[in-house]
């Protein structure tokens, strides 16, 4: 007999037969037949950690995309549709909101709107192109000439839609943006700097980088996680699972990182968060 484990705002569903917990506050999602949890009360399942079962037993996640929408009715019926269409949504109501949360998650897409205190949808794409993020955006706005939609192009937008829109139409969009930016998973770019996991290689501004294994899974991991803050402690265990590695050995390991990185006027790429970690990303001054 299963149970299945419901993802996003979680529920576990009863099969017939089989007793379940139903919190009609959660939304359901995808459904995976699981035969391991009959064992766990729900109450004792939080979202994270069912996210983390599911990665480990399934090797995927639900889709989750950021909205930055000043407009919080319409906000609010996206995000509820999107649930609904087993995408999780994140929202942020002006651009400046919008960029902090980007700096520090991964999303599948960003929606944006065009129009928006403090930090317009425009502003907010070009910016977070210049961090090295290429994360697909979608722009939403009332505009609909073709010099609009060509602006937003320019800043780095993948896809327009106009107000009003159907909302089955934009979930149809997302799922081709998320899907695109899957495909090219293993063609990593921050800046002049590229990774391709597939061949190999890694390169930045034309020039061939010749990497060491550990160099290369310290400079893959950082620029997946790009532009988040990695902890040392992620990064060690990371590139010695099963043997701890002495107290400077990464330390050691990010210094001939840097070294192979920085050519002659090139700006750093590798940066030291003091008590946080490191991270991999065009910094402010250097833009």
């Amino acid at each position: 007999s299963f149970w299945l484990l419901a993802s996003t705002k979680f529920e576990l569903k009863d099969v017939p037969g089989m007793p379940g917990y139903v919190d009609p506050s959660f939304s359901y999602i995808s459904f995976v037949p699981i035969n391991i949890f009959h064992l766990l009360p729900a109450c004792y399942l939080q979202p994270a950690i069912i996210k983390l079962i599911l990665f480990k037993l399934i090797g995927c996640l639900p889709m989750l995309v950021l909205l930055v929408e000043d407009d919080l009715d319409l906000s609010a019926l996206v995000a509820e549709f999107l649930e609904d269409e087993s995408i999780e949504c994140d929202l942020a109501y002006n651009g400046v909101m919008g960029l902090e949360l980007i700096k520090t998650n991964q999303y599948d897409v960003i929606i944006m709107d065009v129009m928006m205190p403090r930090m317009d949808g425009l502003t907010l794409c070009k910016s977070i192109r210049e961090l090295g993020v290429n994360t697909p955006c979608l722009m939403l706005t009332a505009r609909d000439t073709l010099e609009d939609k060509l602006s937003g192009f320019d800043k780095g937008a993948d896809d327009y839609m106009v107000k009003p829109f159907d909302l089955p139409e934009l979930v149809a969009r997302l799922r081709v943006l998320a899907r695109r930016n899957s495909n090219s998973a293993n063609l990593l770019q921050v800046a002049d700097l590229t990774l391709n996991a597939t061949t190999h290689q890694a390169q930045r501004n034309g020039r061939v980088l010749t990497l060491s294994p550990i160099e290369w899974k310290l400079l893959e991991r950082l620029m997946r996680e790009s532009p988040k803050v990695v902890s040392r402690g992620q990064l060690e265990s990371f590139i010695w699972p099963d043997d701890p590695p002495s107290k400077d050995a990464l330390k050691t390991q990010v210094y001939r990182l840097r070294q192979l990185l920085e050519g002659p006027g090139e700006p750093a790429l590798i940066h030291t968060v003091r008590g946080a970690g490191i991270c991999l990303r065009v910094s402010e001054g250097s833009r």
